[in-house]
């Protein structure tokens, strides 16, 4: 599935190529090579239990749920278009992404692919600054992903299904334990990806809910979401 070759977020081929082998991405010809490799290079097993081991915590958190009737047609159609002529990482990946049609747990290591992008030899407390949130529709068809990197402070939002309404525009809000939402702005039906502001960096933690509201265009008009809530869902420690 990928390039055995150093990739431009710094991890080397065969670094990509055993977490693709942990999440079952590869097809048979590669798993069947990779397990032969595995099973005679130890370096390469020290990277097999460091991806089971990120990825040992999603087990237990996440009810399987079936995705809705002709979801994977508009995830693909909103979100891959045509193939690009290259890619970087799993972030990138179309096998990736298409990965997530099965189940609402596979929402949750899209974060885990967004971790490629950062060095192998992460220590636990490095880890426990990501946060993940499955924003789920509230039968609107309305769904997200996002991602938080406390350590670099970015923000990163992904549309996994439902498309545009005109004249009117999808807006975030991060609702913490008083539950006044406070707007994170406008949010497109596409990847994004911005600094979180820093009035918010020390409210946005484990537990805190996001939800997408429909609002007039540009946002709702009085600081106040206004409109339905199409999707929501809590951020949860990776």
């Amino acid at each position: 599935m990928s390039n055995p070759e150093e990739h431009d977020d710094g991890l080397s081929g065969d670094s990509v190529l055993v977490a693709e082998y942990v999440l079952g991405l590869l097809d048979a010809d590669e798993h069947a090579r990779m397990t032969t490799r595995l099973a005679n290079e130890p370096a390469l097993r020290k990277e097999l239990a460091l991806w089971q081991s990120r990825l040992a915590s999603l087990d237990t958190e996440f009810v399987e749920t079936a995705a809705p009737a002709g979801a994977l047609p508009a995830i693909e159609k909103r979100i891959f278009g045509e193939p690009a002529p290259r890619r970087h990482g799993l972030w990138e990946s179309l096998a990736f992404w298409r990965s997530l049609a099965g189940a609402a747990a596979a929402i949750a290591v899209v974060a885990v692919g967004v971790n490629f992008m950062r060095p192998p030899q992460l220590s636990p407390s490095e880890l426990a600054t990501q946060l993940v949130a499955a924003l789920q529709d509230q039968g609107s068809g309305v769904s997200f992903v996002a991602l938080y990197d406390e350590t670099s402070g970015m923000f990163k939002l992904t549309a996994l299904s439902g498309a545009a309404v005109p004249d009117k525009d999808f807006e975030l809000w991060m609702i913490g334990e008083d539950g006044k939402p406070v707007s994170m702005g406008v949010v497109p039906m596409a990847r994004t990806e911005m600094p979180m502001p820093d009035d918010m960096k020390s409210h946005f933690t484990p537990g805190i809910t996001l939800a997408v509201t429909l609002e007039p265009k540009g946002g709702s008009p009085t600081g106040d979401p206004t409109g339905p809530v199409v999707a929501k869902g809590e951020a949860t420690v990776i």
